[in-house]
């Protein structure tokens, strides 16, 4: 099979191999739709190399350094047993048009589980507040990243 290289860097050939009855709710599709993994080739830089073979130069990174690292945090939870956290994600569960109604009673009845949660654990230190060491850690090793939330 020849591998059109926009196209795999668009993401195109995973749209049209996913399954029909695919739910929204996986954002991210599993590897096994990708079109190099049936070639055995999904860890290898195919589009890299093309790119290479074409006339492409390799990049020059900052110091010469044969490499860079993009730093990126996805932060799905800001706070560990945080009931008003839990809420907001509760609620839009609930008014969500494509959850179950298993899912909308099983969310209804989560609301207390938080609740509980959340007075066991008032008064600890929450152990997700952690974005001022990774700032040290960033400053220390001249390194920056990004953090991208999914949060409402």
């Amino acid at each position: 099979m020849i591998i059109n290289h926009q196209k795999l860097l668009q993401g195109r050939y995973e749209a049209e191999r996913l399954p029909s009855d695919f739910a929204p709710e996986r954002i991210v599709p599993d590897f096994a739709f990708n079109v190099l993994n049936p070639q055995g080739l999904l860890y290898r830089p195919v589009a890299d190399e093309d790119y290479l073979q074409n006339g492409g130069e390799n990049p020059i990174w900052p110091d010469k350094k044969p490499f860079a690292v993009c730093l990126t945090h996805d932060v799905d939870t800001v706070s560990a047993n945080s009931f008003k956290q839990s809420f907001r994600a509760r609620k839009a569960q609930l008014s969500n048009g494509s959850s179950s109604t298993f899912q909308k009673v099983k969310s209804f009845l989560g609301v207390g589980i938080d609740l509980g949660r959340a007075g066991i654990h008032s008064g600890q230190k929450n152990p997700l507040h952690c974005y001022e060491r990774w700032l040290e850690v960033e400053e220390e090793f001249d390194a920056h990243s990004t953090f991208f939330s999914g949060l409402a």
